[in-house]
């Protein structure tokens, strides 16, 4: 039913075709190489992405070779905290903006909330949506920001579980790419510089107008990103 109501899919991948071996933990590096082949072909100076000019490049067909090793990899490789946030960041970010492309999105994602269900990859064999990502994966198993939605991203005794960073980071909210203006900009983490780049990146979004003086000089006015 939620499904139906957001128009999103609980099945589908974007992943399919061709299986190929993942190679172990190496296809952490191997995304952030895409990653960073795709912010460098057609991100600016500010991240911000120029969808048509990424979909014809070399770089995005690199990276969309990369999703289907995902399909066999075991993400229990990732045996510390730096690689299982620099994994899930990157993949989700460049899960978005794969969805972008795959799905035709002209307007915003955010009229469109059904896209955070759709868009998904298999990982392990199992399915991680946008959703499931952020909201199982990397925000602790915490329930959706959407009031329809008052449960957690995974129930009891689902295998993805496993996965879930056991404390929410803050600063997570601050490298996620949804690909709305009012997103951070788009940026591959690296997991051996990973509390630098996330401080970097909240430093970043409150000062790029997620915190503002009230015209009163007594009063400020926040992102609701903080009440998530």
């Amino acid at each position: 039913a939620l499904d139906a109501a957001l128009r999103g899919d609980g099945r589908g991948v974007m992943n399919g075709g061709t299986i190929e071996d993942a190679g172990g933990g190496e296809i952490a590096a191997e995304l952030l190489i895409a990653v960073r082949m795709m912010q460098t072909e057609a991100a600016s100076a500010d991240g911000r992405v120029d969808y048509g000019r990424l979909r014809a490049s070399e770089a995005y067909q690199a990276y969309r070779a990369c999703t289907r090793r995902l399909v066999s990899f075991d993400p229990a490789a990732l045996t510390s905290i730096p690689e299982r946030l620099a994994f899930w960041i990157n993949l989700y970010n460049a899960l978005i903006l794969d969805a972008v492309i795959t799905f035709g999105i002209h307007g915003s994602v955010r009229e469109d909330l059904g896209l955070f269900r759709r868009a998904a990859y298999l990982v392990g064999g199992r399915r991680y949506s946008a959703d499931a990502i952020e909201h199982g994966i990397l925000r602790g198993n915490r329930r959706h920001f959407h009031p329809a939605i008052p449960f957690p991203q995974f129930s009891p005794g689902d295998p993805r579980l496993r996965y879930s960073l056991a404390g929410v980071d803050p600063r997570v909210h601050s490298a996620l790419v949804c690909a709305s203006r009012s997103c951070p900009p788009f940026a591959a983490l690296d997991s051996q510089q990973i509390e630098e780049q996330l401080d970097a990146a909240s430093r970043s979004f409150v000062n790029g107008g997620a915190v503002t003086l009230g015209e009163d000089g007594s009063s400020l006015r926040l992102s609701r990103i903080f009440r998530w």
